[in-house]
């Protein structure tokens, strides 16, 4: 199941620490720097939480989604093997070093 990999020590350590520098950003340091009740104060916490946000999002996307596989039919390059100019390369390494 998908949910277990939640209970492993890396992912749990990653929320500790968001959640530990969340904490200190917003009610330690913009609390002394500007204030929460002010205007500019809420404006920083309010985009610093919607980029903490993105942040954890974008883990637990990365946590609960499959890695995927490498394709059947793919063929490593050899290193120092040159293309013949009329054979069609077998995958995309080989496109990146003709154009250059």
């Amino acid at each position: 199941m998908e949910w277990k990999r939640f209970l492993s020590i890396p992912v749990c350590s990653v929320f500790l620490l968001m959640g530990f520098v969340y904490y200190i950003t917003v009610f330690i340091f913009i609390e002394d720097w500007v204030g929460l009740q002010s205007s500019a104060g809420t404006l920083n916490a309010m985009i610093f939480t919607f980029m903490a946000s993105l942040c954890l999002f974008s883990f637990l996307v990365c946590v609960l989604k499959e890695p995927g596989y490498v394709p059947s039919p793919y063929v490593p390059d050899v290193e120092g093997a040159a293309v013949p100019p009329h054979q069609e390369p077998l995958n995309n390494v080989s496109n990146i070093q003709a154009s250059i």
